[in-house]
């Protein structure tokens, strides 16, 4: 008796245990989606094993698939022992037509082409996803960085799906980790206007009008801020991520040294923050063997609000000139005090037209060696000095200027860009004593990112030409750090000159040094030959430059020339690209 008892409990152990299966799986609420697709997307088939488990997976599949409103629900029924499973859903409609508004700086119809969410087909949140990545892809070419999705509506009764757009205008700027700089004072260097379309040129702009104050230490980070109130759409604040330079006044100097120049250099302080107002001062002094001057200048370059700069400065030059057209030629003392006044006038963010008045008086002493006059007397005298700039008088004069500049960062470029200016200068014979002349300047420089983005190659050309008498100050110089980096200051000098520069400029991205190798080409003279470089004198060489913020953004340079021609090298040190 006692076996038959436990028989019977072993038996009905082992038929709790048995494995439940599913027998059949509905989907009753099917209307546009097939039932061999859903069943394969729910991956439970009848004769499976029922599992709550595989159930709530099957929902999630089914729901990450896009096309139901709400993630579905299951409906278990019990028969002999065996499960039959509904599952209800409700399913998004095929869509009849696409609604959008609020798109007006893109063609609309491109976007209905290119989006993946399409009439005459089940909407699918998933494709409505990627045809909001794609449409704010499409408004990045065009230059409109941000775009934002304001809403998506479906009318069930006409199967219309409606998603509206919003395009950001202009509303305010907001300036975030300043501690040392007035905000208004900033805003003086910005184009931006309320209502402006929010782009990305005009955003690139403004940063490289920022980064041109030289009061930050990086390029600033951007974003937009949605407005608080829902009413103030669409406008939006742009805000910019600021880090101030450590130091806005820098004490900068440089250096050289040539057999016939001698030793020589400068020493220069400048502030570039004055009070907090983005306003510059700064002073320099030059000296060495040939001689020696000051310098003290104020810039604003958005004098009171307006998009005007003014700049002013005074100076009090006296050097030793040295002629080498002619061994024989004696040393003068060149003296030069005077001051200007420029007023500049920002035409767009990349271009600008300056004026400057001059007005200066320079005389001249003899220093060593014969008087020019005295060894030459079968030669005009004044005819002999004015030809070698040797000038006594008044220099009172009116420049024009024309810039357009388009690089980003002019202190250090690393992408493709153009610079060009073009200058006129009149003097003013107004008297016996005075000089009259008309000087023509044009500078044009490239800047061409190589395949390797480290590489940059950068070329200058600079061209000008002297009608009538000006003094040695206003002639073109050819040699020393700035045009012609084998010869010394002022090796040669006239009223014309052609002058060629290229460079190929290393610079690994997060390192503080760069490279450069180099190679100069020019002359002056008071011959128009020059302008086609007869008699032109090259050089070529190698140099090193480091982003040192003692010396504020613009990288310290080292380069070392050497000129075929004299069979000689020379060493330079200086702030700042020669271009």
């Amino acid at each position: 008796m006692k076996k038959t008892f436990l028989l019977l409990l072993l038996l009905l152990g082992v038929q709790s245990l048995k494995a439940v299966d599913v027998v059949e799986v509905n989907f009753p609420d099917s209307k546009n989606l097939e039932t061999e697709w859903l069943g394969n997307i729910f991956g439970i088939n009848p004769g499976d094993t029922f599992s709550t488990v595989s159930i709530e997976q099957g929902l999630e599949r089914l729901y990450s698939s896009g096309f139901f409103v709400e993630k579905p629900t299951s409906e278990t029924i019990t028969n002999d022992g065996n499960v039959i499973i509904n599952i209800r859903f409700k399913e998004f409609p095929i869509i009849e037509s696409i609604v959008l508004e609020g798109i007006e700086w893109i063609d609309p119809l491109m976007v209905l082409n290119s989006i993946t969410v399409k009439e005459g087909f089940i909407l699918n949140t998933n494709e409505l996803m990627e045809s909001y990545r794609i449409i704010k892809a499409k408004y990045a070419e065009s230059g409109y960085p941000w775009i934002f999705n304001e809403s998506e509506s479906l009318n069930w009764e006409s199967k219309t799906l409606t998603i509206k757009f919003i395009e950001p205008l202009f509303g305010d700027v907001v300036f975030e980790g300043l501690m040392n700089t007035n905000p208004d004072a900033l805003k003086r260097f910005l184009w931006m206007e309320k209502g402006d379309p929010i782009t990305y040129s005009a955003i690139q702009l403004e940063l490289k009008d920022l980064y041109g104050t030289k009061l930050f230490s990086s390029v600033p980070e951007v974003r937009i801020q949605l407005p608080e109130k829902d009413e103030n759409l669409p406008y939006f604040d742009i805000v910019y991520s600021l880090t101030e330079a450590e130091k806005t006044a820098n004490l900068l100097f440089g250096a050289f040294y040539g057999d016939t120049s001698g030793l020589g250099g400068y020493i220069s302080y400048r502030e570039d923050n004055f009070r907090g107002n983005a306003v510059s001062l700064g002073t320099t002094l030059s000296y060495g063997d040939r001689g020696s001057s000051y310098d003290v200048s104020y810039k604003d370059d958005s004098y009171k609000d307006t998009r005007l700069s003014l700049s002013s400065r005074i100076f009090d030059t006296d050097r030793n000139i040295i002629f080498y057209e002619e061994p024989t030629d004696p040393n003068y003392n060149f003296a030069s005090k005077g001051g200007e006044i420029s007023l500049g006038k920002r035409v767009d963010r990349m271009t600008r037209l300056d004026f400057t008045l001059h007005s200066s008086e320079n005389d001249y002493a003899l220093d060593s060696g014969d008087d020019i006059c005295t060894s030459n007397p079968t030669v005009d005298c004044g005819d002999l000095l004015a030809e070698k700039g040797i000038l006594r008088g008044d220099l009172n004069s009116i420049s024009l200027g024309y810039t357009k500049d388009t690089r980003f960062n002019p202190f250090d470029p690393t992408d493709d860009a153009t610079y060009y200016s073009f200058s006129i200068e009149h003097g003013f014979d107004s008297s016996e004593e005075s000089f009259g002349f008309t000087k023509y300047s044009y500078d044009l420089r490239k800047y061409k990112q190589l395949k390797n983005p480290e590489f940059l190659l950068a070329g200058r050309y600079k061209v000008g030409k002297i009608d009538g008498d000006a003094p040695s100050t206003r002639r073109f110089w050819t040699g020393g750090s700035s045009s012609l980096r084998g010869y010394d200051l002022g090796e040669q000098k006239g009223n014309y000159q052609s002058l060629l520069n290229l460079e190929l400029r290393w610079h690994k991205e997060d390192t503080p040094w760069s490279a450069a190798l180099f190679a100069d080409y020019g002359s002056s003279s008071n011959e128009s030959s020059a302008l086609s470089f007869e008699n032109a004198m090259m050089s070529y060489g190698v140099g090193v430059r480091f982003s040192i913020g003692f010396f504020g953004i613009a990288p310290v340079r080292f380069d070392l020339a050497f000129s075929p021609d004299l069979d000689d090298t020379k060493f330079h040190f200086s702030v700042g690209h020669m271009f």
